[in-house]
């Protein structure tokens, strides 16, 4: 199932810049290994504004129809002007995402799945998705950005929830750490069946350059090291676009 949450007011331009955001997210070529095509979300699973670093308006859009998600892609509108195109993978990443001004081809890396230590996973869907949520809740989350250091915020509902046959995923589910509005850090918490067994494991897709640092009840449980200038075979990359002038005038004509 898939949960929209919106983090910002109603404003005048407010359907235009969702379909300018929609456009150029269909607009985007996504292709697997064996260049069939990926489809991307037809609806965001979240918006988001953030005044302080000038985002008028922001989208985030998973990458694959069926299970978790192979990739997420985030839109960001700057001043009305600029987009900013960011990608991040996830395990089974997508093989190429293309746009007319820039392409996106991760190396294949393994995906970092770390074991949650639980004690006992209950039977029956209704207990497990509980215990799901109770988990995301131990966790923490911090990054430093230029020598400070800030406390993320775990937005209370997950973006995403699924299940995932071919992984051997009997419950899962993405969760989004922030600043204020913005998401950093993309958490997705599965119950696998590992060697016959069900055992709740977390992994970690990164939504911006800084240097990450994530807890689970207060003992140390991942990190990412701050990534500057990431390159199009990078797992999580951003590109900067300019709005075109159709774009900016309908935008402006919807504001006044």
């Amino acid at each position: 199932s898939l949960f929209a949450v919106t983090c910002l007011g109603q404003e005048p331009s407010e359907d235009a810049i969702m379909n300018v955001m929609r456009q150029r997210a269909l607009a985007i070529q996504v292709t697997d290994k064996a260049e069939a095509e990926l489809k991307i979300g037809a609806e965001p699973v979240l918006r988001y504004n953030d005044a302080a670093r000038r985002i008028t308006d922001a989208s985030v859009w998973r990458i694959g129809e069926q299970g978790r998600p192979r990739a997420v892609l985030v839109l960001e509108i700057y001043s009305r002007r600029s987009i900013q195109y960011e990608f991040t993978a996830v395990a089974d990443p997508p093989a190429s995402a293309r746009a007319d001004s820039w392409q996106w081809n991760p190396k294949t890396e393994p995906y970092s799945w770390v074991k949650i230590p639980v004690e006992a996973i209950p039977e029956g869907k209704r207990l497990r998705q509980r215990q799901l949520r109770q988990l995301a809740r131990d966790f923490t989350a911090s990054e430093e950005f230029r020598g400070e250091t800030y406390q993320l915020r775990l937005m209370p509902r997950p973006l995403h929830e699924y299940t995932d046959n071919q992984h051997d995923v009997l419950e899962g589910a993405v969760f989004a750490w922030a600043h204020g509005t913005n998401v950093e850090i993309l958490m997705f918490l599965e119950l696998q069946k590992r060697d016959g067994k069900p055992a709740w494991v977390a992994g970690f897709s990164r939504l911006g350059s800084a240097s990450l640092d994530v807890r689970f009840q207060d003992e140390g449980f991942w990190t990412a090291p701050t990534q500057n200038r990431p390159t199009e075979k990078d797992p999580y990359i951003y590109r900067m676009d300019s709005l075109s002038p159709q774009e900016r005038t309908k935008l402006a004509s919807d504001q006044s």
